[in-house]
């Protein structure tokens, strides 16, 4: 056993009188031989904390991939009509969105309840008018609806007004007003 005794202890030791000094040596070989266990235990807790951390990771990643798994299947279910719930587009490309946010309320991130089928136009626009996910909810959704199908009512009706002046009828005066005609 080669076990290296520090400077501090051997100076220690010289001031320990002759006849106790061979019980300070057994104590000395005790306390290193007792170090060189913990030392091996030490090693070992240490390969098996390894191990362990191995397998939390490998967990990890399979719990990653169920919860991908997980979304996506929820995705294909809300996205199963392929008709966006705002402007009932239904000739581009969809994506499911999360009416309360899923990052604040992981509860309801897989419930079929809390998803709608959006467009990307319709989709993009919402989250640039509610970029903050914490505005993200029910609320913000239906008061975003609305406004987009006001949008959408509010175009067509200016195009019918067009197309009934365009055929030479005469527009009402509060219409004008409205179009803000002349």
């Amino acid at each position: 056993m080669n076990i290296k005794i520090p400077k501090i202890i051997l100076q220690k030791l010289e001031l320990v009188p002759k006849e106790y000094l061979h019980q300070s040596r057994k104590k000395l070989r005790e306390v290193a031989e007792k170090i060189k266990e913990l030392n091996i235990e030490n090693n070992e807790v240490k390969r098996k904390s390894n191990i362990l951390a191995k397998e939390n990771l490998k967990l990890q990643s399979q719990k990653a991939e169920f919860s991908k798994q997980k979304l996506f299947n929820w995705a294909q279910k809300v996205k199963k009509d392929g008709v966006c719930d705002i402007c009932n587009e239904s000739d581009m490309p969809m994506t499911a969105h999360h009416v309360w946010a899923k990052s604040i309320h992981p509860t309801m991130a897989y419930e079929r309840a809390n998803g709608v089928c959006l467009c990307l136009d319709c989709h993009n626009k919402y989250h640039k008018k509610y970029h903050h996910i914490e505005d993200c909810n029910q609320f913000t959704y239906n008061e975003f609806k609305e406004d987009e199908q006001n949008k959408f009512r509010l175009t067509a009706l200016e195009n019918e007004v067009d197309l009934l002046k365009s055929k030479g009828f005469k527009v009402p005066s509060f219409i004008k007003k409205f179009k803000g005609l002349k």
